[in-house]
């Protein structure tokens, strides 16, 4: 049980990290969208390793934005690192 919460927490704060690339307006709309949708696939009551695989997906797909701002897409690979290695 502890290590859910452990997990629950570093969940947590892989959510924070992209609600703060959501916050800064220089993200483009569209990607705000995407990381939404990373955000609620995160929350879902699912396996985490369902969980970090779907986001994991998600995030790809926002990365092959060519209109992405570099600081923007250093956060994303800054997140996808996060999950990965909460899935190892």
């Amino acid at each position: 049980m502890k290590g859910e919460v452990k997990m629950d927490g570093e969940i947590q704060e892989v959510v924070e990290v992209i609600v703060e690339i959501i916050d800064d307006d220089s993200t483009n709309k569209n990607i705000k969208e995407s990381l939404s949708k990373v955000i609620n696939i995160l929350k879902q009551e699912e396996d985490l390793i369902v969980k970090i695989h779907n986001a994991l997906q998600e995030l790809e797909e926002i990365t092959e934005n060519k209109n992405m701002e570099s600081f923007t897409r250093s956060s994303i690979f800054n997140v996808v690192s996060m999950l990965e290695s909460l899935g190892n």
